[in-house]
């Protein structure tokens, strides 16, 4: 068979020849059919012409789908290459890296334990913002409480180490409990008395039954100070620089600054209960009992504080000093009632029936 035979190549490719055999078939009766080439008009040479360009396309066309696919990408326009996107599978690096992962947290346990925790829903910003907050504030309060605390300490501790250092002792007679005053500071005479107490009632006794100013005037406050340094040093008797003011301030300040009144925490109850009693002899009986369950310091502060009250009373033409007005002042320093002051002021001749005062 020869291959350079038109009847081979028409029998492997009939739309080729089948066009192109058109075509020429076309042309040559045109050619042929137009005798006179000027009677041939313009327009006729216009369709010709696309008449040729259309076979031509059309011949094209039948070849296109013996084309390669290299050839039909670079007929395709750029505009529609860009738009269609190649799907790309995952690179290898990545599932590497994910595989790698996978087996470290399956190796290790205790990063799966820290792994744990964090699966928990985290809280929002807003939330995380009132925590902070309030740790804050939390945090402020405690400060402030321990600043607090400890300005206070320094104050107390202040405080008491310039009350020693103006006291000058570690020992001092005002503000301990009635015993410890009278074991620091004893009168010569052996009564059960401490110093000051004594020194302020022998003052009163011979220079103040005659004076208004009893229990009336207050004393300048910078001498009581400098007074009660000289008893709490047990610097001895201060009777010459005193006046009637200083005499009953110092008194005042002493029965004020004791720890416990002198009734005792455990009898003041029940003296207010007799105190309350309408007879006035069974009063008195009772009042009597109870005196003497207190122990020996507090029955002779008791009984000269009170004899020497009686007896301002009984001046009451020169100090302008009753019970009623006596025991308005001194009841809150006594730490007693009103009515409780007024009857054992009443009954004080039989309850200190044995006290006397001397100097």
């Amino acid at each position: 068979m020869d291959f350079d035979s038109p009847d081979c190549v028409e029998k492997d490719f009939p739309g080729l020849y089948a066009s192109e055999a058109g075509g020429k078939g076309k042309k040559d009766e045109k050619d042929f059919s137009d005798a006179d080439p000027e009677k041939v008009s313009k327009k006729e040479l216009l369709i010709g012409r696309r008449k040729d360009k259309k076979e031509k396309k059309t011949a094209y066309a039948t070849l296109e789908g013996e084309s390669s696919p290299e050839e039909e990408l670079e007929t395709k326009s750029p505009s529609k290459t860009k738009k269609s996107k190649t799907f790309k599978f995952p690179s290898k690096s990545k599932e590497k890296r994910e595989k790698s992962r996978e087996k470290e947290k399956s190796s290790d346990p205790v990063k799966l334990d820290e792994v744990a925790p964090k699966q928990v829903p985290e809280k929002s910003e807003k939330e995380k913002d009132k925590d902070k907050k309030k740790d804050k504030e939390k945090k402020e309060k405690e400060k402030k409480d321990k600043s607090k605390d400890k300005k206070e300490k320094k104050l107390k501790q202040g405080s008491v180490s310039e009350e020693v250092l103006e006291l000058g002792d570690a020992q001092p007679i005002f503000g301990v409990s009635l015993g410890l005053a009278t074991e620091r500071s004893r009168c010569h005479d052996g009564i059960n008395l401490p110093l000051v107490v004594r020194d302020c009632i022998d003052y009163l006794q011979e220079h103040g039954l005659q004076s208004e100013q009893i229990y009336k005037v207050e004393a300048v406050k910078t001498k009581l100070q400098q007074l009660k340094k000289t008893y709490n040093n047990r610097e001895g008797s201060c009777v010459g620089e005193m006046d009637v003011p200083i005499a009953c301030g110092l008194l005042k300040m002493f029965l004020r600054e004791l720890p416990e009144p002198i009734l005792t925490t455990d009898l003041s109850s029940r003296f207010e209960e007799v105190a309350s009693h309408s007879q006035v002899s069974q009063q008195e009986q009772e009042l009597v009992s109870l005196v003497e369950q207190l122990p020996s310091c507090n029955q002779t502060l008791l009984s000269w504080t009170f004899m020497h009250l009686d007896a301002v009373t009984q001046n009451e033409d020169f100090t302008k000093m009753n019970a009623q007005n006596i025991a308005m002042l001194l009841s809150p320093t006594l730490q007693m009632s009103h009515r409780l002051f007024v009857a054992i002021l009443c009954h004080c001749s039989t309850l200190f029936a044995d006290t006397t005062l001397h100097k």
